[in-house]
């Protein structure tokens, strides 16, 4: 992708994310945080173990393009579910 497109949508992506967090109620959001108590916690955790498992996925399929394991192995990473389901990497 050219430069000038990533900057764009660099942009973009920052522009939306000022008018989100402008439009959000910090009030709101600390007293759903502090009702949801150390399950909030447990959440942030779990996403954080998905998130890594799933950039550990993302990076397979990547170093795997260009190897000579051929287009069907990568087919199967993709469709596997290896964008949502890491997991599916596994059997």
């Amino acid at each position: 992708m050219k430069k000038k497109y990533q900057n764009g949508f660099f942009i973009f992506g920052l522009l939306v994310l000022i008018v989100m967090v402008t439009q959000l109620d910090f009030k709101e959001v600390w007293a759903g945080v502090q009702h949801a108590g150390y399950w909030f916690i447990t959440a942030l955790i779990l996403w954080g173990f998905l998130y890594i498992i799933n950039t550990y996925s993302w990076y397979l399929i990547i170093d795997s393009i260009g190897n000579e394991q051929g287009v069907c192995r990568n087919v199967r990473l993709v469709s596997g579910g290896s964008i949502r389901s890491p997991f599916r990497l596994l059997h």
